[in-house]
């Protein structure tokens, strides 16, 4: 048998170290002394982490509304009279007491003082028959005689009060005197419009939404008015029509 040389021995061991590296990887994982710790830690992957709070949904309406005072008020004449003295100017801004105007008081301040004279009287002389009565001086029918005047100059003396008073309108509440519509002279008659006074210190919005978005709205929602100028209002949704306008079937809110 012919003799296989040398040389092909070696290549053929030669390839088939080759191919046993190949197989397991590098021979160094055989090796009988551990590797170095550095050389055993491997890098890891990089992560990005981002936090994300969940927040309560908000629906969002976009609508075209009016701003108007928180309130305002029609200002009338409770009694007759002539315009005697304006003391405030029309657009001023007033607290609530101030007097608004002046009417011709038809000498009711001496009136009153009359009045409240004869309630003195009429309250000594009722105190007097109450003590005659307990001694039956007088009879029950006077002493109740008596006790009528006095009711009768008590309702006086308070109907004169509020007379005076009237002629002299006050502010209901701070705000400012919007309109004044009379002159000094001019005659004022009972239930006679003569001013506005209004509130300003807190505005409202109203703005009337179609019944497929009033389902979304619930009292209690932030609100943000841009005004004409472009500043910002910011509030809080207090009121929904349960009614819908007949004309346009939307809701005020």
């Amino acid at each position: 048998m012919r003799k296989i040389p040398f040389s092909y021995t070696l290549a053929s061991l030669l390839v088939l170290a080759l191919v046993i590296w190949l197989a397991f990887g590098n021979f160094q994982s055989f090796q009988t002394t551990p590797p170095d710790a550095t050389a055993r830690n491997e890098v890891g992957s990089r992560v990005e982490v981002v936090e994300q709070l969940s927040t309560a949904f908000i629906p969002e309406q976009i609508v075209q509304g009016q701003l108007t005072a928180q309130r305002e008020t029609t200002l009338r004449a409770n009694v007759a009279g002539f315009v005697e003295e304006k003391p405030v100017a029309q657009g001023s801004r007033v607290e609530a007491g101030d007097t608004l105007l002046v009417l011709d008081n038809n000498a009711l301040p001496e009136q009153l003082q009359q009045a409240r004279d004869e309630l003195a009287v009429a309250e000594a002389e009722y105190s007097g028959a109450r003590n005659l009565r307990q001694r039956e001086l007088i009879s029950q029918p006077e002493l109740l005689r008596l006790q009528g005047a006095l009711s009768a100059s008590a309702a006086s003396v308070a109907q004169l009060q509020k007379q005076l008073e009237d002629s002299r309108p006050t502010a209901p509440f701070d705000g400012v005197l919007n309109r004044v519509q009379v002159e000094l002279g001019d005659l004022l008659q009972p239930g006679e419009e003569w001013g506005q006074l209004v509130d300003d210190s807190r505005l409202k919005g109203a703005a009337w939404v179609s019944q497929q978005q009033v389902g979304d709205l619930s009292v209690g929602l932030p609100v943000t008015a841009r005004l004409l100028n472009g500043d910002h209002l910011e509030g809080e949704l207090t009121f929904i029509s349960h009614r819908a306008e007949e004309a346009t079937r939307s809701f005020l809110y």
